[in-house]
C-alpha cells in the first residue's frame, strides 16, 4: 500500500490556486492593441481555470502588454484581460503561453470553454473597447440579443 500513499513532505508544493480544466472549446482569439490597432490572432485553448489558462498561438504581443482571450463561438461576448506569464515556442511551431487573468475568469467564459457551447447563448464576436485595457473583464461592443431561459 505505500504505492498509493505519499509523505506530504515529498510532494512538491502546489503552485496553483485553481484547478485547470481542458478546454472543450479549444477556438479562441488572442488580442492586444498595439498602436491604436486591435490585433487579433487565432489561438487554441488548451485548459482554463478561474485564475489562468493556457493557449497555443502562432503570433503573441510583447511582454508587459495587456493581452485579452475570447472564444471563437457566436455565443461569446467577453474578452477576458490577462497578462502573460511565460511563453515558449514548441516544437511543432506555435507558441505555448500560459496567461493569468486579471480578475476571476467570467463565468460565462468558463462555462463555455468547459462545457461546450450549448452551456450558452448570447451575442456576436466584437472587439473590446480600447479604453478598458488591463481593466479586468473587456465586454464587445456588439449589441446583446436576448438570452433565452434556461
Amino acid at each position: 500500500m505505500q504505492l498509493f500513499h505519499r509523505n506530504r513532505k515529498d510532494s512538491p508544493p502546489e503552485r496553483r490556486g485553481a484547478c485547470r480544466y481542458q478546454a472543450v472549446e479549444e477556438g479562441a482569439w488572442l488580442g492586444w492593441w498595439r498602436g491604436g490597432t486591435f490585433r487579433a490572432r487565432p489561438a487554441r485553448l488548451v485548459d482554463v481555470s478561474l485564475q489562468g489558462s493556457l493557449i497555443l498561438a502562432d503570433d503573441l504581443p510583447e511582454r508587459d502588454q495587456p493581452v485579452w482571450v475570447h472564444l471563437r463561438t457566436p455565443e461569446s461576448v467577453e474578452w477576458v484581460a490577462s497578462s502573460l506569464v511565460q511563453a515558449h515556442r514548441t516544437k511543432r511551431g506555435p507558441y505555448e503561453a500560459r496567461l493569468v487573468f486579471q480578475e476571476t475568469c467570467p463565468y460565462d467564459f468558463f462555462k463555455t470553454a468547459v462545457y461546450g457551447r450549448d452551456a450558452l447563448a448570447g451575442p456576436i464576436f466584437s472587439p473590446p473597447d480600447p479604453r478598458s485595457r488591463g481593466n479586468g473583464v473587456a465586454v464587445g461592443l456588439a449589441p446583446s440579443r436576448p438570452r433565452t431561459p434556461r
